[in-house]
């Protein structure tokens, strides 16, 4: 699906151009936040490149604020991606395009906590844990099964930009560059807060900084993040994901490694995150009826395999993953079909969490198990992708219905059979799509459409390893 990814935020603008899952083109302009415009329309129209033909845009942030384009109502929490998109709200241009403004989402009862933009981040990543968005106002998120069940907002970034220029502390202040020294000693600092912010003029006074003029303003830097750091973290964290620009992602990467608080810590570019997390609420492909098992096929015959296959009709494509070097195959199919958006490519056998993660990481939307694995389904699910788990009794597709699947695969169907695929389809829930896979070929398909089946997964008898086109 061909659309247009904005991030619209207080102080900047930044465009993304998408076809299917990747970015072709994208724009940035500094100083043209929301607050920076009077005519929001308009303005967006000047800063997208003309040729940018895109019917579909999806605004993040504060496009969709009090003071951006279109106010959006915050959706409370705990709230998921799926809470996300029900939360849409639509604008159409008078030139046709569609603007959807992704809600802000809150926290608490009594003067809730509010963030617009991050919200999309820690849930574009598609795990649980803890995560940290540093900026002007950092957001500490708490994501439990594919949900943000908590976040804090700490003023940082506005604390920094404001002592640094409006204080006592501007005279000690000399460069604003970086020196790695002073920002530890400052998240080291200990005593109390207000009284380490003084330090930084202190240490000016009695020479201190030895004519280093990144001295100063690295040490505020360090004793900001410290503090935030130790407020929000009292006890050791198992992991922590850091969400922002590399800059930002490695100053606390530093301070967590000094601090010795965390045991892993991750960080990812924001741009990675947001681009996932709207995905996560865009419509998904309609699926197809008959999906190809590529089982063993290997990435140089992949593309070739797959656009017969596609000729032929066939746009819903597996590669399983105990195949040769599957991810490069299913990357090269994704680049291959990248402008044909109804083509559903993705992984079979998948059976971990990170099996997902890595599948999502080269494209696929498609997810197929053999077996009902509920931290890979809940994975699955919370990335938005195709989610179509192996089930053989009415508890596994029950169970699958629960978490949130598009469909569930019978399998191995033929030891079961068209009658029990009836028989227990009569327990599930009518939207359940099932796929009959595992025996399946063009003499039993009627019988099997007949017992219920949505669609069939087709393995050994539509490709072999060292098949040709």
């Amino acid at each position: 699906m061909s659309h247009i990814i904005v991030d619209w935020g207080t102080t900047s603008f930044r465009a993304f151009r998408v076809q299917g899952v990747f970015v072709t083109e994208k724009v940035e302009h500094e100083g043209k936040g929301v607050l920076s415009v009077t005519d929001h329309e308009k303005a967006f129209n000047e800063m997208i490149p003309q040729h940018w033909g895109e019917k579909l845009v999806y605004v993040v942030g504060m496009g969709g604020s009090s003071v951006g384009w279109k106010e959006t109502a915050y959706v409370s929490t705990p709230a998921g991606l799926q809470d996300l998109k029900e939360g849409l709200k639509t604008k159409t241009q008078s030139n046709g395009r569609d603007i959807y403004f992704l809600p802000g989402v809150c926290h608490g009862t009594e003067s809730p906590d509010v963030m617009r933009g991050e919200e999309v981040q820690a849930l574009g990543v598609g795990k649980d844990g803890v995560f940290v968005c540093p900026g002007t106002h950092s957001k500490w998120i708490k994501v439990s099964n594919g949900k943000i069940v908590s976040f804090s907002t700490l003023m940082s970034g506005d604390i920094f930009q404001a002592v640094g220029n409006h204080t006592i502390l501007k005279k000690s202040i000399v460069s604003r560059t970086h020196d790695e020294a002073w920002f530890a000693k400052g998240v080291m600092a200990t005593g109390p807060f207000l009284g380490n912010l003084f330090k930084v003029r202190r240490a000016s006074l009695s020479k201190s900084y030895k004519g280093n003029d990144s001295a100063a303003n690295a040490y505020l830097s360090g004793i900001l993040v410290g503090e935030e750091i130790r407020s929000q973290l009292p006890n050791h964290t198992p992991r922590v994901t850091i969400i922002g620009s590399t800059k930002l992602c490695n100053l606390y990467k530093t301070a967590f490694s000094l601090l010795g608080k965390v045991g892993t810590i991750e960080n990812i570019p924001s741009e990675t995150a947001i681009l996932a997390g709207v995905r996560g609420v865009l419509p998904k492909p309609e699926i197809p009826r008959i999906i190809a098992i590529l089982r063993g096929v290997v990435p140089e015959e992949v593309v070739s395999i797959g656009e017969a296959l596609v000729a032929s009709g066939v746009t819903g494509i597996e590669v399983p993953l105990n195949s040769p070097n599957p991810f490069e195959s299913i990357r090269r199919l994704v680049q291959a079909f990248k402008h044909q958006d109804n083509i559903l490519i993705g992984a079979g056998t998948v059976l971990t969490p990170a099996d997902v993660d890595r599948v999502a990481d080269v494209g696929g939307r498609l997810i197929i198990s053999p077996n009902t694995n509920p931290l890979m389904i809940q994975r699955a699910v919370s990335k938005a992708l195709v989610t179509i788990p192996g089930v053989y009794t009415p508890t596994d597709a029950l169970m699958a219905a629960e978490l949130g699947v598009d469909g569930v695969k019978l399998f191995p169907a033929e030891t079961l059979g068209p009658k029990g695929l009836k028989a227990i389809k009569v327990v599930l829930p009518k939207t359940l799509k099932t796929f009959a896979v595992g025996g399946v070929n063009l003499e039993n398909m009627a019988e099997w459409r007949a017992a219920g089946a949505y669609g069939f997964g087709v393995g050994s008898s539509l490709y072999k390893p060292g098949s040709t086109p």
